[in-house]
């Protein structure tokens, strides 16, 4: 197994990595690594990201993904726009939501979803008990029945 030296990041790499990183950015800061790497003929796209995260990053002032916290008014028009525009995620984004990526949008709807389908199925203490009850009931009435 060969053991290949690291190769060091020259001034005209570090630069030509800073302004491809600057170019592939998305209207939402999500850095397309792929394009990135293409500029970078020496270079593969892990190299530049990690080069790039963990040293460059913190010397230029290139504005990152920015992370969203929601308010319930977006989360309720997140469902709503999912069941109007028939998770068409591309339009809804455009449309609704132009600062968060479309994955970001798809895994909110899905947590949105099972938080609704966990306090549905969870029900209350007084929901549940009432449950019992009720089947305890129709397990007596069928018990009378069949016997």
């Amino acid at each position: 197994m060969q053991n290949i030296e690291p190769k060091h990041w020259s001034e005209q790499e570090k630069t030509q990595l800073i302004s491809s990183v600057e170019q592939s950015k998305r209207n939402c800061g999500q850095i397309n690594w792929a394009e990135v790497a293409k500029q970078m003929p020496d270079r593969t796209k892990t190299q530049c990201k990690s080069y790039f995260m963990n040293i460059l990053k913190k010397k230029c002032n290139v504005k990152m993904i920015q992370y969203h916290s929601w308010t319930e008014q977006e989360e309720r028009q997140l469902m709503q726009c999912a069941q109007a525009q028939f998770k068409n995620w591309d339009k809804i984004q455009e449309k609704y939501f132009p600062h968060i990526t479309v994955h970001k949008l798809q895994v909110k709807y899905s947590s949105l979803l099972q938080k609704r389908n966990k306090e549905n199925v969870g029900g209350t203490e007084n929901d549940q008990s009432a449950k019992n009850s009720l089947i305890t009931q129709l397990m007596d009435i069928l018990n009378g029945v069949a016997k």
